[in-house]
């Protein structure tokens, strides 16, 4: 993309069209760099999180700092009221059980008739019976909160997704249960008592949904806590995917959280990857001999191995781009603001700044005709001239 601003390190998209490469001062969009995203949700925990907690344990980091620059109860009445949000954007429901999208939707009349629209009055009325929202894909929505969540993915080297759940003062909130991912609580407004318990399937994976073991779950939760911890303003939680947990509000305010999914990578991934690229390979394609039990015979564990052998010659870096493509396909990159890079197009010259957008998966390869980057979004590759090596290289460092 090309940057417009005169100064796009210190101006978001907002002002500038473009997203610059940033941490964040407490939340908000891309912005001045002072600390990581990760440092921002976990404060000095962060130096010591991937050796102690990440895939492992839950983190409790109190009183980071307020989130609300990220997302306030104002602005979600914002989006509930003004911003023709649609389903599946949100999801209302009670102890557990979701309400019929018709319950609180409606046509928005005039130039708006599409009947999945949010009717502000009907989820007034759920909330005032008791149910909690959950503002789904809010990455997508709300400009703040899908500046930070691209800066947190770049972090962590994983897709992330965001939600926001807002609880009623009086409802009983989350029923114990796990998530399939891993999962970055932030406490924005009210307060919740969280009630964790160890994992009846330790790393599930995404086609392992707590409902499977539902009563094993059921099980746990009669349990003693091994965590039992108030979530107040400010603070954050990590829990690994996996871990049991239960979450109602304390007090009489609701309580409003962000919740950053972290669709983790993980070896299972890299052999599914690994198998799909091999399915080009003719020797993966031959029949087992006829008439062989392949139950536990001789033939079968021949085959197993030569496939064995066949992963293992595989290369290390080509297996590594493999799995780097799925990755970025799954992350969203930053926004390319159309009409801003329209004008831009229009009047590049050699003073131009040209940068690549956050979190864009590139991939590089050469030939006689010359170098050739290929995005995540398009299969379509731009070539350039061998002379501009050096260039295009400074090209896939930069973020």
């Amino acid at each position: 993309m090309i940057d417009t601003a005169d100064n796009p390190q210190t101006q978001g998209p907002a002002d500038s069209g473009v997203a610059a490469v940033a941490g964040r001062n407490v939340g908000g969009v891309d912005g001045a760099v002072e600390c990581s995203a990760l440092g921002s949700l976990l404060g000095p925990t962060a130096s010591i999180f991937g050796q102690t907690h990440w895939d492992q344990t839950p983190c409790h980091s109190q009183g980071t700092g307020s989130f609300n620059d990220l997302l306030s109860l104002a602005e979600v009445d914002a989006l509930l009221s003004d911003r023709g949000l649609r389903t599946p954007f949100l999801r209302v429901g009670s102890e557990g059980v979701a309400r019929p999208s018709a319950q609180f939707t409606r046509s928005g009349g005039v130039g708006a008739t599409l009947s999945d629209q949010i009717a502000d009055d009907r989820v007034a009325d759920l909330l005032a019976d008791g149910n909690s929202l959950v503002l789904q894909g809010l990455h997508r929505t709300h400009p703040a909160v899908g500046a930070f969540t691209r800066r947190l993915a770049a972090d962590l080297g994983h897709p992330v997704q965001a939600d926001a759940h807002l609880t009623p003062s009086g409802n009983r909130g989350l029923a114990t249960q796990y998530d399939i991912q891993d999962v970055f609580v932030c406490q924005l407004s009210g307060s919740q008592e969280w009630r964790i318990h160890p994992p009846v399937i330790t790393r599930p994976h995404r086609d392992q949904p707590w409902e499977l073991v539902r009563e094993q779950v059921a099980q746990a939760a009669d349990s003693e806590p091994s965590l039992a911890i108030r979530m107040n303003p400010g603070d954050c939680l990590y829990l690994p995917r996996g871990w049991l947990h239960s979450a109602g509000p304390v007090g009489a305010d609701p309580s409003l959280h962000l919740t950053f999914g972290v669709q983790v990578v993980t070896k299972m991934d890299l052999l599914h990857v690994a198998v799909a690229h091999l399915a080009s390979d003719e020797a993966t394609r031959t029949a087992m001999p006829l008439g062989e039990e392949l139950g536990g015979g001789f033939a079968a564990l021949i085959g197993l191995r030569e496939l064995t052998t066949l992963l293992s010659q595989l290369p290390a870096d080509q297996l590594a781009g493999l799995v780097r493509r799925r990755r970025d396909a799954d992350t969203r990159p930053e926004p390319l603001s159309p009409l801003r890079q329209a004008e831009a197009i229009r009047t590049l010259d050699h003073t131009s700044t040209v940068r690549r957008r956050t979190n864009l998966g590139l991939t590089q390869s050469g030939s006689a005709t010359g170098i050739h980057l290929v995005s995540a979004l398009d299969p379509q590759p731009l070539t350039f001239d061998w002379q501009l090596q050096q260039t295009c290289a400074r090209f896939m460092q930069y973020l």
